[in-house]
Formats: structure tokens, C-alpha cells, sequence
């Protein structure tokens, strides 16, 4: 398949949805006719398959196959990139911004061009305080407070120039210079219509948003999730009941803006992709309307936001017989309002719908399945019980266990993870001059490779914590803190037993005193922190300990002698501790260790055996057997030992049960030399 038609299957344009929905969908003339609406509803489905199934057979084998791993979690569509394929890509998307920008579309370009005019005359304006400071300077004029504001007002780049900035639509299209160019000038279009000129001037902050625009957020109607699935994406949910339908459009397109800039500043984010997590509930599609009524926008004359004509705060606009719920109604909407996803700064790489199995869930995922666009290609549709949703989404990589999921069986949203993360935004851009340093202790969600810690949680289950589990496993396995041959004067097994060339004896530790006790664990326990710290180095991981003064956030551990304390603990407590996991892997790398010397002994001793009786053959052979005979009434025999006839004969055969005993014991597990645990 050739490139353009891969593009047009990623990103089609919103126009050509609508036109299919007003040719397709009945109209409202059968609604009071039930037996009408089962076969609307029935159609409607079958076209929403049927535009689902044609997107997919458009797709190319590899393209297709490359879709649905990324949509699993186990495959990611980024390509490669090196410093010089950046540089390239900037470098097209600045001539594409230039010179071709009069190809593009004219309704979204007046933006770019008033950013660059507002930076110019910002950019004028500051050369001319500068020069103004320069002249005071050269008469001998007392400038240091001018020099002090200058230094500290230095002219920075306009962000909307920045690579850094730049970049994040390029990886959101896959390095496709037209269209990051194309999706750079929606961004800028809606970020000006929605807040306003100066967010031409600097990034969007939480603090742009109004106190009813805020309340409105924490509601939870949709939520970024703390936690990355299991490539390492962000989560954004959203709960399409009566609050997100009721939802003022310009809130609504506020928020997914703002997060599709936070989510742009991580750049593990920028690569992989989002995941849109869907959930419909049973529950929330009976909400009391009476909050949702207070954030209608009164000058917004859509027809489906119209609240109770008669006020009635107990009867939402579902039960309302003149509210508008058709399908080409509800499809034209979720359409019209997902042109916010093709101005986000990063792109959605898996798109999960999860429904009851109801009739009325079953139009809705239609309804949904035609309206969402351009990310039918990574759509998922799951149908179940919120038991059976939940370990669907588990197969699909998303942690769904220990109640992660923000919302109850019983269909109650949980507003935790919403209001934590309000606050962080809020401690971060509170003060424009100190975000550059609070990013660097602040870390809004862990990455997959980070170990955490955190007090009075069990973060057992985290992948960098499961990880470094197994590296202390490891380095300890290889001899970093385990008893060597070379320390065995002074080091032990951890519960007084003290192993040299195979052989064990055992030692009361309560005899030592305290001091060498300590001495005794830090030469055990220092070597194997030493290389666990130069391994977490070599990977770039990060060590976060969760600070709960405030609101709670995760800090990054920078201070390298707390670092050696916190690991020296872990090592400490695997190597000595009690408890009986680590009891079974110490026990499995001293049986290794005991059970290789053992079989060298065994080698050994079996060797001398067999040269004994090669000896033995070799004198029976060369002896007359008057001789041997004689040998059996030596003096110094054993008073006590039966003789039996045939003295060369009874030899061999003593030789060979005694061959045969030992072999036995061998069989039987028995060795030449055990070691107590």
C-alpha cells in the first residue's frame, strides 16, 4: 500500500463523516413506533460494522497487524529517531510553516501568523529596553536594578518556535511534515480560541481556568490516570454519563487541551502514545441533573444541552420526551467535538469503548463507533459485566487490579486521582519562574523503569520494583554479598552458619557483640549496594520516594548517601531478614554453592575408589591365589570378619556392592558432605 493511502486511513477529515450519517440515519418521524426504533437501532449498528470493518480492510496486512500490537500493549509504531532525522524533520516543518502555508488550510493559519507578529513586537520592544539600559550604562547612571531586570527578563524564544515544542507534533504524526504542520496550526487556533491571546504568548496553565471551570474538572468526568499501561502510556478515562454530555463544550475543549499539553511535556509520552479508556456505567446515565444545569453555557443554543423545560431537578434530559437523542443527533455532536482530538499535541495510540451488554449500550457504541473519526483504526469495542470489563482491559495491558479503576462497582466516580492531579498543576504553575525547578523534584506520574517507594503502600507490583527484586537476586546469586571461600573467616550464610571448602560448622550470633554484628552485615551487605547502585546508574533509573507533607507527589531521590542507605536496607533485609521468601532464595544459592563443592568431592573420592580397585584388580590378577588367601589370615584381620569361600571372587564382589551402595546413595540424594541451613 502506498503512503498516501496509509495517511488518509489515520486521519481522515471530519467533513466526510457527516455527510455518511445524514445519508444513513433515520430521522425522528418513528420514534414513538417501537417497533421502528429496534430496527433503527439495529441498522445503525450494522452501519457503525460496517464503517469499522471497511477502515480495517483499507488498512495493509503490516499496518493492521501493527495496529492491533499497539492497541495490546506489546508493539509501538514510533519509528527510530536520531539527532540528525530531527534536525531534518524541524528543518522541513520550518519551510512547510514559511513558504507552503499558504497551500494550507486558511482556517486555521491566522493563528501562526499572529504569533509571529505578537513575538516580533515583543521582540522590538525588548531591543529597545535593552539599548535604553545600554545608554544609562554609557552616562554613568546607577542601573543595577535595570541590570538585575534584565538579567533576569532575558528574551526567550517564542515556545510556539521551540524545537521542543515543535517536536511534539512531529512524533504525534509519525514524522509527516504536512500533517504535524497541519495538526501545529489547529492546536494554535483552538488554544487561542478557547483561552485567549496569550496562550499565543506562553503554554496554558491550570491557572488559566476559572473557579467554575475547576469544579467542573473535579467532578471526575474525565481523569488522567496515575499509572501507565504496560508499554509505558498514559491513561485518560472519560465517563460519558449525563454530567460529560451536559458539559459545557468550551470546558470540555479547555481540559482535553490542557492535558494534551502536560501530556506533551513527557517525551516517553510523545513517542508512545496515549490510551482513551471509554466507560460507560449503568449508573451514571440516571444522574440528578441539577449540577450539570449550573455549567450550561446559556448563549449555547445546541438543542441536545437543553435542560428540563419545567425545572424539575429530579428528571434528567434523557427522561425528557422532547430531548433530542437521536442518532444522527448524538453521532453529528461526539463528530463535531472530536476535531479536539486532531489538534492534540500528542496522539492516541489505543481507543477502548467498554459498555454493558443492553440494547440501549448497544446503540451508543454505534453512535460512538461513527462519530470518533480518525481513531476507528486503534478502536476496541468490550461489552460485559464491570468484573469481566476489567479483566478484558487487564489483557490489554492496563492495570485494572486493586481497584485502580476510578469508579465503583456500585457506578460511584472516584474524584482522588482527579483532585491530587489538580493540585500538583497547581503547585507547578503557580509560579512561572520556579516550574523549571519544580520539574526537576516533581514527577507527576512514574515511569516503568522508576523504583518507588512508598510508606504504608504496597508498591510491590510496580515493574521497576519487580525488576529490582530480581537484580538483588542476581548480583546475589553472582556473589555480591553471598560467602565466598575468601570470606569465609568472617562472613556466614546470614543465620550462623559459616561454609569453607564445603565443609559447614555452626556459630551462635549471639555471641558477638553488637558492634562487630554491624561490621560483620555492612562488609556482607556494602559490595552488593555498591553494584546494585552501578547498575540503576548504567539503565538511567530513577529512584522516587512519594512525599506526603502537602498533597502528596513523587520526588525524585537525588541525594546519592540516602540512596546507598535505602538500597543498603533492601540488601540488609534480603540478606539477613527473616522473611521466607528471602529465606528460600538465600537457602537456593547456598545449595547451589554447597551442592557444586559436593560434587567435586564426590568426583574426587569416587576417582580414588576406582584407582583403589583397578589396584586391587591388577594384584588379584598378578597374585597367585595361595597368596590372597593367606593375605585373609593376616594377623592384624579383624577378628570378627566372615570368610567366605573363594577369596579372589569375594573380593570383586565386595568391590562391586560397595560400587553399587554408593551409587545408591547418590540416587537417593545423599552426599559426602552436607552443610546445615
Amino acid at each position: 500500500m502506498s503512503s498516501s493511502t496509509k495517511t488518509q486511513v489515520i486521519i481522515p477529515q471530519i467533513p466526510q463523516v457527516i455527510p455518511d450519517i445524514d445519508n444513513v440515519i433515520l430521522d425522528d418521524n418513528d420514534e414513538n413506533d417501537n417497533n421502528n426504533n429496534n430496527s433503527n437501532n439495529n441498522s445503525n449498528y450494522k452501519y457503525a460494522n460496517e464503517i469499522l470493518s471497511k477502515e480495517l480492510l483499507n488498512l495493509s496486512f503490516e499496518h493492521r497487524n501493527a495496529y492491533q500490537e499497539e492497541i495490546h500493549g506489546v508493539g509501538c509504531m514510533a519509528p527510530t529517531e536520531t539527532p540528525t532525522m530531527i534536525k531534518e524533520s524541524l528543518r522541513k516543518l520550518e519551510l512547510e510553516l514559511l513558504h507552503n502555508i499558504s497551500t494550507l488550510d486558511c482556517n486555521y493559519k491566522q493563528a501562526y501568523i499572529q504569533s509571529q507578529h505578537l513575538y516580533s513586537v515583543y521582540k522590538k520592544q525588548y531591543e529597545e529596553d535593552h539599548s535604553n539600559n545600554a545608554t544609562n550604562a554609557t552616562n554613568g547612571k546607577d542601573n543595577t536594578n535595570d541590570k538585575q531586570e534584565s538579567s533576569q527578563s532575558r528574551l526567550q524564544p517564542s515556545y510556539i518556535n521551540s524545537k521542543e515544542f515543535r517536536v511534539c507534533f512531529l512524533r504525534c504524526e509519525l514524522f509527516h511534515i504536512q500533517k504535524a504542520a497541519v495538526r501545529l496550526l489547529k492546536y494554535l487556533t483552538y488554544v487561542k480560541e478557547f483561552f485567549g491571546l496569550y496562550a499565543l504568548l506562553r503554554p496554558i496553565q491550570i491557572t488559566d481556568f476559572k473557579n467554575e471551570e475547576l469544579t467542573v474538572m473535579r467532578k471526575g468526568y474525565i481523569q488522567l490516570m496515575p499509572f501507565r499501561d504496560r508499554i509505558g502510556r498514559r491513561i485518560i478515562l472519560l465517563f460519558p454519563g449525563i454530567g460529560l454530555i451536559t458539559m459545557n463544550d468550551i470546558i470540555r475543549a479547555k481540559i482535553m487541551l490542557y492535558m494534551s499539553y502536560v501530556l506533551a511535556c513527557d517525551v516517553d509520552t510523545q513517542r508512545k502514545g496515549i490510551v482513551f479508556l471509554i466507560w460507560f456505567d449503568v449508573s451514571l446515565q440516571h444522574t440528578n441533573n441539577k449540577d450539570a444545569n449550573q455549567t450550561i453555557d446559556p448563549n449555547n443554543n445546541d438543542t441536545n444541552q437543553t435542560t428540563d423545560p419545567n425545572n424539575n431537578p429530579n428528571q434528567t434530559t434523557t427522561d425528557n420526551p422532547n430531548y433530542n437523542t437521536t442518532t444522527k443527533a448524538a453521532a453529528k455532536r461526539i463528530a463535531s467535538k472530536s476535531k479536539f482530538y486532531e489538534a492534540g499535541m500528542v496522539r492516541t495510540s489505543a481507543f477502548h469503548i467498554c459498555t454493558p451488554d443492553t440494547s440501549i449500550f448497544k446503540l451508543k457504541r454505534a453512535v460512538w463507533t461513527i462519530g470518533i473519526g480518525g481513531v476507528r483504526s486503534h478502536l476496541k469495542i468490550h461489552v460485559g459485566s464491570p468484573i469481566e470489563l476489567r479483566y478484558i482491559l487487564h489483557s490489554y495491558g492496563i492495570p485494572t487490579n486493586n481497584n485502580n479503576l476510578p469508579i465503583s462497582f456500585s457506578g460511584t466516580i472516584k474524584t482522588k486521582y482527579c483532585k491530587q492531579w489538580i493540585r500538583i498543576r497547581e503547585h507547578q504553575d503557580q509560579d512561572q519562574d520556579n516550574l523549571i525547578l519544580e520539574k526537576v523534584s516533581i514527577v507527576e506520574c512514574p515511569y516503568l523503569s522508576d523504583i518507588i517507594f512508598r510508606q504504608g503502600t504496597n508498591v510491590i507490583h510496580h515493574p521497576g520494583n519487580s525488576w529490582f527484586r530480581s537484580l538483588i537476586q542476581t548480583k546475589f546469586e553472582e556473589g555480591y554479598g553471598n560467602i565466598t571461600n575468601d570470606d569465609s573467616k568472617g562472613n556466614g550464610n546470614g543465620n550462623g552458619t559459616i561454609v569453607s571448602g564445603g565443609n559447614s560448622t555452626n556459630t551462635n550470633p549471639t555471641t558477638t557483640t553488637n558492634s562487630s554484628s554491624i561490621t560483620y552485615k555492612s562488609k556482607r551487605t556494602k559490595p552488593l549496594t555498591e553494584e546494585l547502585i552501578k547498575e540503576i546508574k548504567r539503565r538511567n533509573c530513577r529512584i522516587l520516594i512519594w512525599n506526603d507533607q502537602e498533597f502528596g507527589w513523587w520526588s525524585k531521590f537525588d541525594n546519592e548517601q540516602q540512596i546507598f542507605n535505602k538500597i543498603e536496607y533492601i540488601c540488609r533485609d534480603f540478606i539477613f531478614g527473616s522473611n521466607k521468601s528471602h529465606c528460600i532464595n538465600r537457602r537456593q544459592v547456598v545449595t547451589s554453592v554447597t551442592a557444586t563443592s559436593s560434587v567435586g568431592l564426590v568426583n574426587n573420592k569416587s576417582s580414588n575408589k576406582s584407582n583403589k580397585s583397578k589396584e586391587n584388580k591388577e594384584q588379584i590378577i598378578t597374585q597367585p591365589l595361595s597368596s590372597i588367601h593367606s593375605n585373609h589370615h593376616h594377623p592384624n584381620h579383624h577378628p570378627n570378619h566372615h570368610h567366605q569361600r573363594g577369596g579372589g571372587t569375594s573380593i570383586l564382589s565386595s568391590l562391586q556392592q560397595g560400587s553399587l551402595a554408593f551409587s545408591s546413595k547418590l540416587r537417593r540424594g545423599y552426599t559426602l558432605d552436607t552443610v546445615d541451613n
